[in-house]
């Protein structure tokens, strides 16, 4: 039987949190406004924004687009933020 994937947050994850938190800064948005604009979970938005939670792509995209982000762009700018570390 395949072993399911490992799915607890890594470096990228922290990333895309980080970048996120950016931007939720720059709109002057808490949590709560962030969520209800994404249509998203306040608990699963928060627990994303700190990094704890690997989220879904699904998810992520809303977030994104709550931002005026593209997901696209966020991925690539973590994926640097990662390489940079290494």
């Amino acid at each position: 039987m395949p072993k399911a994937p490992n799915t607890a947050p890594g470096p990228l994850t922290a990333a895309v949190a980080q970048i996120l938190r950016m931007e939720q800064g720059r709109f002057r948005l808490n949590d709560s406004d962030l969520a209800r604009i994404a249509g998203v979970n306040r608990t699963a938005v928060g627990l994303i924004l700190r990094g704890v939670k690997v989220p879904d792509i699904e998810i992520l995209a809303l977030i994104c687009a709550a931002l005026e982000l593209k997901l696209s762009s966020v991925s690539a700018a973590a994926e640097v933020q990662v390489a940079g570390t290494k």
